[in-house]
């Protein structure tokens, strides 16, 4: 099996792709901060949620575990790609 090579528009959509989700993941760590505005009533939710997801510094692990997730679906995406671009 041959090695993929990106062209350079595949490599632009790439990079494109990865500041656009950077972006996203700022935006989400801005709106963490806001979420004292929130938190009285996620309080609430978690005197009936238990399972901890809602505590104070669970928000950064959620946003880089979604950021991480985005990440390896792009890149699995992208060696699918490569595995069916160079079959005769």
């Amino acid at each position: 099996m041959t090695a993929f090579i990106p062209t350079f528009s595949q490599s632009v959509i790439v990079i494109k792709l990865i500041t656009l989700l950077f972006r996203v993941y700022t935006l989400i760590r801005k709106r963490v901060a806001q979420r004292i505005i929130l938190f009285k009533f996620l309080i609430d939710v978690n005197i009936f949620y238990k399972g901890g997801l809602l505590m104070k510094n669970s928000w950064k692990k959620v946003s880089l575990i979604a950021f991480i997730v985005i990440v390896l679906l792009i890149i699995l995406y992208f060696g699918g790609i490569s595995l069916f671009w160079n079959q005769p």
